[in-house]
């Protein structure tokens, strides 16, 4: 019983960190989305370079999220799982962009945000797994 508890409060600080990550990072990203096309403006780029900037933003949200849920992917020593998301990432990134790349200028983005939304949702797949089975890796690796 209070092995399930401890477990429960492992769960809840992940989630108020997860919580505390996208509330800061949303307030960011939302901020720089919000005077987009100003910051654009200011770094000398031209307004036809905003749909990207924009993308490119929404892709570093999804990058902070995936760097967080690899650390606690780490944090449970789920190394060979953090490996794979890791080399998915990759190749999400030179798949996906190469296809954006040779779709034309108004995919421009989309390969880092598709390649980092695929790397989250398999990470965030590997912790429900790790979170699963905290009982049995914490008793499984102790001697009898």
């Amino acid at each position: 019983r209070e092995i399930l508890e401890q477990k429960g409060g492992m769960v809840l600080a992940i989630r108020i960190m997860a919580r505390n990550m996208v509330v800061a990072q949303g307030i960011l990203t939302s901020a720089c989305l919000w005077w987009s096309s100003e910051i654009v403006s200011a770094v000398g780029f031209e307004q036809l370079h905003l749909p990207v900037f924009r993308l490119a933003l929404l892709g570093s949200f999804l990058q902070a999220g995936l760097s967080m849920a690899l650390v606690v992917l780490l944090y449970f020593d789920a190394r060979r799982q953090a490996a794979i998301v890791a080399a998915t990432y990759l190749a999400g990134n030179i798949v996906f962009s190469a296809l954006t790349v040779n779709a034309g200028q108004p995919f421009y983005g989309y390969g880092l945000f598709c390649a980092c939304f695929v790397a989250l949702a398999l990470c965030m797949h590997f912790i429900e797994g790790a979170v699963d089975e905290l009982e049995y890796r914490t008793f499984a690796g102790q001697g009898v």
